[in-house]
């Protein structure tokens, strides 16, 4: 069924340009903009959107422009484009565009669901202004947020991240209510998060050996005074490497050339995914982490109920906020394991486990991919891509010496004894030490390219 009954394009630079319709949407025709339902949403002027009537028996308008919203509607947009100096749409290439939507029910649900969800956050912003403007009656804005809380979202949460840092705060959700523990917890995870995202940048100029070798160059360079060196790895090892690798990616995004290259790299096209990895305000959020790490580990003064209520307060605010960055990233770029393979002409169809979530077993599926992944080797991969990124084995999913069950390991050091291995979700775990070839071939490679000695002993 037709999705569109016409397309209207004005020449008008002024508003409002467009008779306004009942079931319209405005897409604009240039750069990445929102699709809108009204003219009084207008960021642009008017020559600069077309006005697209839709056919209300196959599509609703406000899923139709929440749709050109998505990663995926974006991608669409920019394919259908045309033009060298400012790609533009026009109305023969719209005609043609391909749109991907559910049936007419579930297109309504979702735009009833987002009307909610606007209306909670409006309610949200209106106690959060109440609470700074009357502070003396924040008795009555906790009472109001208690209808808002449910102690399973942070759980649903834990279930949408990643093994490595899922299962850290699975141990903190179940830890109890020692401010003490939970507080460390805490802790550990962001100097988790820090090395996961450190691996994952790390992995992808993996795959480009001139680019790595003079990013590197440059992050040896910046940190030569402060006996930097992937030997022994710290948070700040992580976040000083997130910060260098980060900037280069946010200035590959700038431009069409380098983009696509950065999309090469990381085995995604999902610019959002991407931004939310190497984002600014999740490095400061991180860096805030690790100088409060630094600080409380390194005190020896004894740690009252309120200092330790008031250092578990500050952290999980910091939770909040990266939450708010990421979104639902991780669900968008999934961290894989691969099992068994089958060639099926031009396609390698495996079968893999889903790597997130609080603990093992892994939800077991199918993905198709062009070409082969390293079994046992940690990958992450975009749902709309058919490539994965192989990640350097700086994180391994491993049987613990504790149990049987698996456990996410991080590296840490290199011993005169082997490699060092710590896990973060076992109260009780010994860390792991020992031979780890493929491990110590990566570090020797990245501390080669600091300019330093290949060996810690």
């Amino acid at each position: 069924q037709d999705i569109l009954v016409a397309v209207n394009l004005t020449k008008s630079s002024e508003p409002p340009g467009f008779e306004e319709q009942p079931n319209a949407v405005y897409l604009p025709m240039i750069g990445r903009g929102d699709a809108i339902t009204s003219i009084g949403q207008f960021r642009m002027k008017p020559h600069n959107y077309a006005q697209l009537l839709v056919n209300p028996a196959a599509a609703d308008p406000d899923y139709l422009a929440g749709f050109f919203n998505t990663p995926l509607g974006l991608s669409i947009r920019e394919q259908s484009t045309s033009g060298v100096t400012i790609p533009k749409l026009t109305k023969a290439t719209i005609g043609l565009m391909t749109v991907f939507l559910p049936d007419l029910n579930t297109q309504r649900t979702t735009v009833q669901t987002q009307t909610r969800l606007r209306e909670v956050s409006a309610e949200l912003h209106e106690l959060e202004k109440r609470l700074w403007e009357q502070p003396r009656k924040c008795d009555v804005v906790v009472k109001a947020t208690e209808r808002f809380e449910r102690k399973e979202a942070l759980s649903d949460w834990i279930d949408t991240l990643p093994f490595p840092l899922g299962s850290i705060l699975w141990a903190y959700q179940t830890c109890g209510t020692d401010n003490r523990k939970r507080y460390d917890h805490l802790l550990d995870f962001f100097e988790a998060y820090g090395e996961f995202l450190a691996t994952i940048l790390l992995s992808a100029f993996w795959r480009d050996d001139e680019l790595l070798a003079a990013e590197l160059k440059k992050l040896g360079e910046g940190a030569s005074n402060q006996g930097f060196s992937f030997l022994r790895a710290a948070f700040g090892t992580w976040m000083r490497t997130v910060e260098r690798l980060g900037s280069t990616c946010r200035q590959f995004l700038k431009s069409s050339e380098n983009r696509d290259r950065l999309h090469g790299m990381l085995c995604t096209t999902d610019d959002d995914v991407i931004e939310s990895l190497v984002s600014i305000r999740i490095t400061q959020i991180l860096n805030k982490a690790n100088k409060r790490r630094n600080d409380w580990r390194h005190s020896k003064s004894v740690v009252s109920d309120n200092e330790s209520n008031a250092r578990h307060a500050e952290l999980r605010g910091y939770l909040a906020e990266l939450r708010d960055c990421m979104g639902v990233a991780w669900d968008r770029f999934e961290l894989i394991l691969p099992g068994k393979s089958e060639f099926l002409g031009d396609v390698n169809l495996y079968s893999i486990e889903r790597v997130r979530g609080r603990c093992a077993p892994f939800e077991k599926a199918e993905t198709e991919l062009t070409h082969q992944m390293k079994k046992g080797t940690l990958h992450l991969k975009a749902q709309d891509q058919r490539r994965a990124l192989e990640l350097i084995p700086l994180i391994k999913i491993l049987s613990s010496p504790e149990s049987v069950q698996n456990a996410c390991y991080f590296y840490n050091k290199q011993e005169s004894e082997g490699i060092k291995f710590v896990s973060y979700h076992f109260d009780t775990e010994i860390p792991l030490t020992k031979d780890f070839p493929d491990t110590l071939q990566t570090i020797t490679k990245l501390n080669a390219a600091l300019g330093q000695p290949s060996s810690g002993t």
